[in-house]
């Protein structure tokens, strides 16, 4: 009975040196704690200012806090050993790898919507050797931007404005083909009268906003992908899910990196990476180095087409919807 009238009390009338908590009635005695030993609520008798409220945001979605440093210490300087860190049940020390997965995706899609790709086209381009210069260059300007002047920078000056229509809607359907030309019919009329820059302004848009939930979903894909190749291994799915969670966030830090610095200096990052998934490989299941290349070769094949697959299903959704 005491409980609850402390608990339902105002602050006002609550009896000196007797203190409880509000949500669960846990009484502390003469001394408040900062939190509840009963539920784990904060004792604060004041109403949130902004600054707690920007702080709990930071903190529970960019995870910036005290450990974060530690952990990206670990992550980028010793591939492979923060994910047997979380094997051994060394947790609390680190800041948790979905939380971590979140905070680089987060920052990465974040900068990219702001600032563009950066070199991160033309360095990719380069690496594998596909496409030139000339071809190269107006996709780093054309996608990056979100504004009409970057992207009439690759119309020519003498093409009326009528002839730049988008080619979105260039379907071949059969005859007999009803589902593809519903289709083609949605997309006419979606896209119908847009110039080619407003065709590509809209679509980076919705790509960009639609790709962070398809790597989401691609966690568990390489996870399972870990597994099938290390299946004689006694990993549980979850413990490969760490480790995917903490490559992918690797990943993408790397990728950020690439999209600020100059092209010589992301193109080194591109090929540290390799290596740094290849040894993260080895370090965390273990065995022979020979059989490590060769898992890491079969994952660089498999896992990338199904990116590309994944990446043209997001353009195609982002189109039609």
């Amino acid at each position: 009975m005491l409980t609850s009238q402390l608990v339902d009390a105002p602050l006002a009338t609550e009896p000196v040196g007797s203190f409880a908590c509000r949500n669960c009635g846990f009484e502390f005695g003469r001394s408040k704690p900062s939190f509840c030993a009963s539920c784990g609520q904060d004792t604060r008798e004041h109403a949130p200012t902004a600054w707690e409220f920007f702080h709990e945001f930071i903190t529970h979605y960019v995870a910036l806090e005290g450990k974060l440093w530690k952990t990206l210490l670990l992550l980028f300087f010793k591939p492979g050993e923060l994910s047997k860190e979380f094997r051994a049940g060394r947790k609390v020390r680190y800041v948790a790898p979905l939380r971590l997965y979140i905070t680089a995706s987060f920052l990465f899609f974040l900068v990219v919507k702001v600032a563009g790709f950066g070199n991160l086209v033309t360095v990719n381009e380069k690496i594998a050797g596909a496409g030139s210069q000339s071809t190269a260059a107006p996709v780093a300007g054309v996608l990056p931007s979100a504004s009409g002047a970057a992207a009439n920078a690759t119309k020519p000056a003498a093409v009326p404005e009528p002839a730049l229509k988008a080619r979105v809607v260039a379907i071949d359907c059969g005859k007999s083909d009803l589902l593809c030309q519903r289709l083609q019919h949605h997309l006419e009329s979606k896209w119908q009268g847009k110039t080619n820059a407003e065709t590509v302004d809209a679509l980076t848009r919705g790509v960009l906003s639609n790709l962070p939930y398809a790597m989401f979903f691609m966690l568990p894909v390489f996870a399972w992908l870990t597994a099938l190749v290390y299946r004689r291994r006694k990993f549980y799915f979850g413990e490969h899910m760490v480790y995917a969670m903490h490559v992918h966030a690797f990943a993408f830090f790397s990728l950020l990196a690439i999209a600020l610095l100059p092209r010589w200096l992301g193109e080194w990052v591109w090929l540290l990476s390799l290596v740094y998934f290849g040894v993260a490989l080895q370090r965390f299941f273990g065995g022979r180095w020979w059989v490590t290349v060769l898992r890491f070769a079969l994952l660089g094949i498999v896992y990338p087409m199904l990116l590309v697959l994944m990446t043209g299903g997001v353009i195609l959704i982002s189109a039609i919807v």
